[in-house]
């Protein structure tokens, strides 16, 4: 499922700043902002693939000591 909320969405590199891609417009830049420089749309959130794969791997591993 597609998410049609505008966002950032996180790009990280090894040997180089990370980069933040606008959904709407898909420019990447250094920094976010509230509204994307290049098409002005307001965004409300960033999105990390590496966060969400931790994530599932944290809700995985979780188990009780009782």
């Amino acid at each position: 499922m597609r998410r049609k909320i505008p966002h950032w969405i996180r790009h990280t590199y090894v040997y180089d700043r990370d980069r933040y891609e606008c959904s709407a417009c898909h420019q990447k830049f250094y920094n976010t902002a509230l509204y994307c420089p290049a098409c002005g749309v307001r965004i409300t959130g960033s999105v990390d693939p590496q966060d969400r794969a931790d994530e599932a791997e944290d809700d995985d591993n979780d188990t009780d000591g009782d």
